[in-house]
């Protein structure tokens, strides 16, 4: 490929992944490029959050070049904690891989894994390409929490306002009745309730877990269990949807002192 050509190639790929709609298309498109611009049979999109790695987006080779249980450690301890780029790994199926990560606001690291051993341009296309599509997923996720906090507002004024009309002077009645809200925490167990509650309060991992008396990985992993039983996209949302009740242990819990909403 040429110099000029493969310029084009670079400044349509960020184009693309700086308009992508969603983190579901860009992380498809992020695995695509990587592929026509390095020219390597295989590319997959990872994202690493502590001990787990969670594959995103494939492209290349059917067959090829796949993140699964068995090299997902080697990928975390390539990598590490850190953004890093052009790590070259054998994986254990004995194919080759350069490992090129961003790290994102949220403390995930999305990493794009390439089949083959990369250097020179194409290593650092890729790192440049890694990076803007890292920054460009953090942006959607702010959106997503603004759009939450803005219906949340939106949702508060149109009860204040019937409120008013109502002429009671009580409080702005609870989003669900008891029963609607056991419905929808009936996955959870006793423990991730309890959590539920204190993260609705804005309290953060590590107030949690001095709490609770559990390490701050535990609630992560109780955090991560809650966010996918209620369905709900990040902790914003269970704020907006649970705060400000005392249904989830039946307790009147106040939040923690000095807390804030932790933006993991």
């Amino acid at each position: 490929m040429s110099g000029d050509s493969s310029t084009a190639r670079l400044d349509a790929a960020l184009s693309e992944l700086t308009h992508a709609a969603d983190e579901t298309r860009l992380a498809m498109l992020l695995a695509e490029h990587a592929v026509v611009l390095t020219g390597a049979t295989s590319a997959e999109v990872v994202d690493i959050e502590g001990d787990s790695v969670r594959s995103t987006a494939r492209a290349g080779t059917i067959g090829g070049l796949s993140v699964d249980d068995r090299t997902a450690a080697q990928v975390r301890a390539a990598i590490g904690g850190d953004a890093s780029s052009d790590i070259s790994i054998m994986l254990d199926d004995g194919c080759s891989a350069t490992i090129f990560a961003a790290a994102r606001n949220s403390g995930t690291l999305t990493a794009v894994i390439v089949a083959g051993r990369l250097s020179g341009v194409p290593a650092e296309q890729m790192a440049l390409l890694t990076d803007v599509a890292g920054a460009t997923m953090d942006r959607l996720e702010a959106e997503r929490e603004l759009r939450g906090h803005a219906d949340h507002v939106r949702r508060l004024g149109a009860d204040l306002i019937a409120l008013a009309d109502s002429g009671v002077a009580s409080r702005v009645p609870d989003e669900h009745s008891n029963d609607e809200f056991q419905t929808a925490t009936a996955e959870l167990t006793d423990r991730e309730r309890e959590i539920l509650e204190i993260v609705t309060t804005g309290a953060s991992n590590a107030q949690i877990a001095e709490q609770l008396t559990v390490s701050v990985e535990t609630v992560k992993t109780h955090v991560k269990h809650i966010l996918r039983k209620l369905n709900a996209a990040n902790r914003s949302e269970l704020i907006a949807t649970f705060g400000g009740t005392s249904r989830v242990t039946g307790s009147n819990r106040q939040p923690l002192h000095g807390s804030r909403p932790d933006p993991r």
